[in-house]
């Protein structure tokens, strides 16, 4: 459950799914940009049974859906194959050119990040 939906925001929509029959049976996982510990509070009175915040990773899913509904995933080990990830100055020039602007300034902002 989004925390901020259209229309109706996610704390409004639990409340409701809570009244109906057997709407306490439901898990429902809160699923938000927040940090605050407060609004985690609020979620969880609301009747929430868990949270992800976003971004998110799939495995923070997955997870969640064990800890709600006890269910769990056979996860495949990716094969770490070896590939070379050298990138010479003669494949970079095979780029069009909006796409090395782009791989630069992402460059220059990751850097900055550090």
């Amino acid at each position: 459950m989004d925390r901020r939906m259209p229309v109706m925001d996610g704390l409004e929509a639990t409340r409701r799914i809570r009244e109906l029959e057997g709407g306490k049976d439901v898990r429902i996982a809160a699923v938000t940009a927040s940090a605050f510990a407060d609004q985690r509070e609020e979620m969880l009175a609301a009747g929430m049974d868990d949270f992800v915040r976003k971004p998110y990773l799939p495995a923070e899913i997955f997870d969640c859906m064990t800890r709600q509904l006890g269910v769990h995933f056979v996860r495949e080990q990716a094969a770490h194959a070896s590939i070379d990830t050298t990138v010479s100055s003669s494949s970079l020039a095979k780029l069009p050119e909006t796409m090395r602007r782009e791989l630069a300034d992402s460059l220059i902002l990751e850097t900055r990040k550090r």
